[in-house]
């Protein structure tokens, strides 16, 4: 989701701090996200429900990664943002603010894509 759509789901969580607040029992957990298997059923039931093909977190990995391919946006970055690079221990515990400013330009970048998408399509966000 774009930026603005991911900030107007602070209305259905209850102002929680992440964009898909967890689930307990019929209600909202504000202190942690939507667990794994929770967007995985929750992506079917609104796919089902919209007559969209369901497409897997993994799936949709290739598919950002498909969409970013024409945008200006350099391969090593692109392959950083899906932790294809060299990732050793210094990497994951030092290192981690490495391409900090790329990656948030590609993110940037990727925002702007969906946008146009969801401006092309209109969603209709029901309550």
């Amino acid at each position: 989701m774009a930026l603005a759509e991911i900030n107007a789901l602070s209305d259905l969580t209850g102002h929680c701090q992440f964009p898909f607040a967890g689930r307990i029992g019929s209600g909202f957990r504000q202190d942690a996200p939507l667990a794994y298997d929770g967007l995985q059923k929750s992506m079917k039931h609104l796919c089902k429900a919209s007559s969209l093909r369901h497409l897997s977190l993994g799936e949709s990995r290739t598919t950002i990664k498909t969409m970013l391919g024409p945008q200006p946006i350099e391969k090593h970055i692109k392959n950083i943002l899906h932790s294809h690079g060299n990732m050793d221990v210094a990497d994951i515990n030092y290192d981690k603010f490495d391409y900090f400013h790329e990656k948030r330009k590609a993110l940037d970048i990727w925002n702007n894509v969906l946008e146009k998408i969801l401006d092309e399509h209109k969603p209709v966000l029901r309550r």
